[in-house]
């Protein structure tokens, strides 16, 4: 059987009920089996009409072209003579369709329900829409003709609407008299000659007494319990022999429901209601009494299996107004066939059914498994539990309780079964959305079930009306049952290594001849001739100290890097007394802090020539000793521990480890892991990375595992301090004299960046005085470097230099104990003396590596003059001096274009301020910088203005327009031509370990290609641009420490020349 949708008409259905073929009809005579006819009788409009159709079996065609009609008076047997009324045959012309359409409409058949049948069903043949219906149905009978298809669904169509079937030649509509029975008859008709063939069928009807067809048997509900099902009523009926018999009158069945409190109210749960008593309850009572179907409901009693319904009645849920059924909802469901005119037969009796609620809960998730042991003194308990998330409660899940099943294997036929006993261990658990976890605990499994592996799942059930809805199973969760002792306290030792590096001095130093232009007395190098060593070293100090005199103060020469690539370090050029004995220093700071030992050179004197220097040589030599981390020293541990290792004993019941990092007492974070062999050791373990972004305090701890997965205890075994880079340099320093005569105090403040660093160190100089052990109020540590006679010499504006003694002092913690949380800024008040003077720099430690140094701040505490000794308001101090310079090669140049490669070839004046020697072989000028012959700054190349200690930097060139022939009038000022240049733009060069420069004010190579030079000029480009013919006169002015103005150097005038 099948069900057809009401809501839409399915072709692939209707073309399997087209051809009907009943055997046996009543009161039906007939000369060819094969032929079958049934007639009906119907009043419309007051007038009496006999409704006759046939069909033949199987679906053949008709075996005549026309039948014509006769009818008498009367019964079968009653006399009279047949009178032929019409000739039914096939109808392809308009106006007599439109005639037949006339006809079917008087007996209610409606032209619009016409109208839609051809628009639907036959919408592929594309009928033009401005045919009138007529047309539009004559057109579709001859394409039947042609279109099997068409043929097929016009045939059915054709107990859907009599119209149809009379323009087919398969039905008439004739009247008859109004009272009694009237007989006609069906007989062979040759259209082309007009002559009478055979009997083909014999009915008789009697006026205003239709066929009523028998009521439906057996209705039922069989509605499907899965979410096709849910809020879903479905109808099944049966059919009797005696429709059977006259079916050929029938077209599908009517389902009709009533609300269960108004069935039972009026009886029809017992006796129901007869067709035209259902028609009425339609029409008086639309919210009790519904038709559920829209159109007849056409049943195939061999294509729908048993427990399938005909019909599925969801109460038009998915139309625009609908609304589904609510759960529980229940009514009493009647059915009735349908005749071939729309007209119900009798009513079925009724069956009252529920609208199920199918929708299953939601799938438990979260499911979780996991072994139980509890001790309670005389025996262990090994319980598994198995815990889920609770299903929130919503309109759509209404879950109840929860089940719980339990395999053996995966591969169990009955895994997952959809059967709700099968393999079922534990429940129900009743639904608790307030707690966050829902638990069970399998009691069953004991020491036996040792080495078994059980799948547990967990199903939902909810309070469906029509019995509880069950979920899936959820994902299966594995339990191994097995012994859960684990391996005891492990054994293992944290390896660092130690970085010691000694400095030591040769014993004469190496005397060279040095250039006219750039030369010293002396130059300090240290060598660290091991490649290894040269990353981890941070920074080489140089000193000096007069060898007459123990109690001299030793003088700090210069702090310098080494560069990458750099395999030593040289100092600037060292002017000094040619009749003193000079001892000289040098020390080695490493990245993590560390300072090496002061090594001491011997004491020698400047060369008693005037172009040799002396060069004093140090070596710098490393060695690394791999030494055990102690785990309870909260100190800094060995200095260069960069990658420690660590060695593992796996005990007899051990064979898995796994090595853990703690930064800055962070959380763990799993660092190694890895397998071995009860009773072995696992060494050399790489225990971290080489280096963090910033140091890092790291703690080391070790876990062991046996076979079944057990851990042992977790163990610290070490900590280490993992170099970072250096804290970033200071932005800022400034050192003000702050409180008032009474209580006159300097403040230092300055702004740096504090990621990455511990503390500051404050470096305090006073002029050849020590500063004090401690410094009251600043919150600041003692003098750290008290009675080491550290000392530094700085230049001042007149040419001479002062000895400042210095201290050291270290702030706290950055933190909360000192530092702005919301700013970069930091500040310290100190006490001072009245017309005291002190030197300040602030260096960022980190807690295994530094910072630069800041540059040095000069400042003085001084009481302001009586109002009556001030006589100048402004400036109150002299301009600098001006002089020309001694060294007459920083001198202005015209800088002529030369296509030449390494030629100074910009079209520009320049300024001359220094040269690189013995730098030939190498392409200088290119596009990505000069490349200098050494990894030494730039500052090395430069022209000294007085003596070899005297420096340009930094300074400021200002240029202005002198008159000539081409200019006899110009305005005479000076402007800016560069800004204050304190150092020149340069990186290392990776391949090569060499400097090179990148600083836009700067032009570096031959001034005369012709000429054989060996050297390098280094000049300073004018970029305000110049006019060919003009005079320019440049002067640099130079500053001081303070960047106050030191002195300016009158350069001389440079003529360009005119085009």
């Amino acid at each position: 059987m099948w069900i057809i949708e009401q809501r839409t008409p399915c072709l692939s259905l209707l073309a399997g009920v087209a051809a009907v073929a009943v055997a046996g009809l009543l009161h039906a005579q007939t000369d060819d089996p094969m032929l079958f006819c049934m007639g009906t009788s119907i009043r419309a409009g007051g007038k009496d009409w006999a409704y006759v159709l046939w069909e033949v079996n199987d679906g053949a065609p008709l075996p005549d072209p026309a039948l014509s009609v006769h009818a008498r008076p009367g019964g079968f047997t009653d006399p009279g003579t047949f009178t032929r009324v019409t000739v039914a045959q096939r109808q392809t012309d308009p106006a007599t369709v439109a005639w037949l359409i006339a006809r079917a409409e008087s007996i209610g058949q409606s032209a619009a329900d016409l109208a839609h049948l051809l628009d639907t069903v036959f919408a592929d043949l594309a009928l033009s829409p401005g045919l009138s219906l007529e047309a539009r149905l004559a057109a579709v009978i001859r394409a039947g003709a042609e279109n099997p298809e068409a043929e097929e669904n016009l045939r059915f169509l054709a107990r859907r609407h009599a119209a149809i079937a009379m323009a087919l030649g398969r039905a008439v509509l004739v009247p008859i008299t109004a009272t009694g029975q009237t007989t006609l008859e069906l007989r062979a008709f040759d259209p082309a000659g007009g002559q009478e063939g055979p009997l083909r069928g014999r009915v008789s009807v009697t006026a205003n007494a239709p066929r009523i067809l028998p009521a439906p048997l057996n209705v039922s509900g069989t509605t499907e319990a899965s979410p096709r099902g849910h809020l879903v009523i479905g109808v099944r009926w049966d059919v009797s022999d005696a429709y059977r018999r006259v079916s050929l009158l029938g077209f599908g069945f009517n389902v009709y429901r009533l609300d269960r409190d108004f069935a039972v109210a009026h009886n029809y749960h017992i006796t129901p209601p007869g067709p035209a008593e259902l028609a009425t309850l339609l029409a008086t009572h639309p919210q009790a009494v519904k038709r559920a179907n829209r159109l007849p409901v056409l049943i195939d009693e061999d294509d729908v299996p048993p427990d399938r319904p005909y019909f599925n009645d969801d109460n038009d849920r998915f139309a625009p107004d609908g609304a589904p059924f609510a759960a529980g909802q229940q009514f009493y469901y009647f059915v009735t066939a349908c005749d071939v005119l729309g007209r119900d037969g009798e009513v079925s009796q009724g069956v009252l059914l529920t609208a199920c609620d199918r929708q299953a809960p939601l799938v438990p998730v979260g499911v979780r498994a996991r072994r139980l042991r509890t001790f309670d003194g005389a025996a262990r308990d090994y319980g598994v539990e198995i815990s889920w998330q609770p299903n929130p409660d919503t309109s759509n899940d209404t879950t109840t309780a929860y089940w719980i099943y339990r395999y053996a294997s995966q591969d169990d036929p009955t895994f997952r079964s959809r059967d709700p006993l099968l393999n079922r261990i534990g429940g129900p658990v009743a639904q608790n959305t307030n707690l966050t976890r829902q638990v069970y605990i399998d009691t069953t499994p004991g020491e036996a079930d040792f080495g078994r592996r059980y799948y547990y799942t967990v199903r939902a059930i909810d309070n469906s009306a029509c019995g509880g809805n069950w979920s899936g199973h959820s994902a299966p969760v594995a339990c191994n049952l097995r012994d859960e002792d684990g391996p005891g306290l492990p054994s293992a030792t944290l390896f660092v290594d130690r970085l010691d590096v000694t400095v030591t001095a040769e014993e004469a130093p190496v005397d060279i001849t040095e250039s006219p232009i750039d030369r010293g007395d002396f130059r300090l190098v240290c060598k660290v001739p091991q490649a290894w060593l040269r990353d981890p070293v941070q920074s080489v100090s140089f000193y000096q100290r007069e060898a007459r005199d123990e109690n001299a103060p030793v003088l700090f020469i210069g702090r310098y890097t080494l560069g990458d690539g750099m395999a030593a370090v040289t100092s600037r050029y060292l002017r000094v007394d040619s009749k003193i004995n000079w001892f000289f220093y040098c020390q080695v700071k490493l990245r993590d802090g560390t300072l090496t030992n002061l090594a001491r050179s011997g004491q020698f004197l400047a060369h008693s020539k005037l172009m040799i220097c002396r060069h004093v040589l140090f070596n710098a030599l490393g060695t690394v000793t791999r030494v055990p981390a102690d785990p309870t020293d909260p100190g800094v541990p060995p200095s260069g521990s960069l990658v420690p290792t660590v060695t593992i004993h796996l005990d007899a019941d051990s064979v898995e480890w796994r090595l853990f990092t703690q930064i800055d007492n962070g959380p763990l974070t799993l660092a190694r892991q890895g397998l071995g062999t009860p009773n072995t050791d696992i060494s050399d373990i790489r225990a971290d990375v080489e280096r963090y972004l910033h140091c890092a305090d790291v703690k080391y701890f070790v876990q062991t595992f046996d076979n079944n997965g057990n851990p042992s205890p977790l163990k610290l075994i070490g900590h280490a301090f993992v170099p970072g880079a250096a804290p970033a340099a200071l932005e800022y320093v400034a050192v003000e004299p702050s409180g008032t005569s009474n209580a006159p105090t300097f403040t230092v403040t300055w702004v740096g960046s504090p990621h990455g660093v511990d503390h500051f160190e404050l470096h305090l100089g006073m002029p050849m005085s020590e500063p004090p052990e401690s410094l009251a109020g600043a919150g600041l540590s003692t003098n750290l470097i008290k009675g080491t006679g550290t000392a530094l010499a700085v230049p001042n504006t007149d040419g001479t230099q002062e000895t400042y003694l210095m201290a050291m002092y270290e702030t706290p913690r950055v933190g909360a104990a000192f530092g702005d949380p919301d700013s970069d800024l930091f500040t310290v008040t100190f006490p001072a003396q009245i017309n005291s003077r002190i030197l300040v720099q602030i260096r960022p430690v980190g807690r295994c590596s530094e910072g630069e140094i800041s540059y040095r701040q000069i400042a003085s505490w001084t009481l302001p003059a009586p109002l009556s000794q001030v006589t100048v308001p402004w400036p109150a101090r002299s301009l600098p001096p001006v002089a020309a310079p001694i060294n007459t090669a920083i001198k202005p140049l015209f800088l002529p274009y030369q296509d030449y490669s390494d030629a100074v070839s910009r079209e520009t004046a320049a300024i001359a301020i220094g040269r690189v020697d013995n730098n030939s072989d190498i392409m200088h000028f290119q596009a990505d910088g000069y490349l200098l012959p050494t990894g030494n700054p730039l500052e090395a190349f430069l022209y000294a203005p007085d003596d070899a200690s005297d420096t340009l930097l930094p300074f400021v060139l200002y240029r202005r327009q002198v008159a000539n022939s081409l200019f006899p009038s110009v305005s005479g000022q000076y402007v800016q031509v560069t800004p204050m240049i304190e150092h020149f733009a340069s990186v290392i060069d990776a391949p090569t370990g060499k400097r090179r420069i990148l600083d836009p004010y700067l032009v570096i190579g031959r001034l005369d290609p012709q000429v054989a030079e060996d050297f390098h000029t280094i000049c300073v480009r004018d970029r305000l641009g110049i006019v060919g013919g003009a005079a320019y006169e440049y002067l640099l002015m130079r500053f001081d420490e303070r960047r106050e103005p030191r002195d300016v150097l009158k350069l001389g005038s440079v003529t360009i020349p005119a085009r």
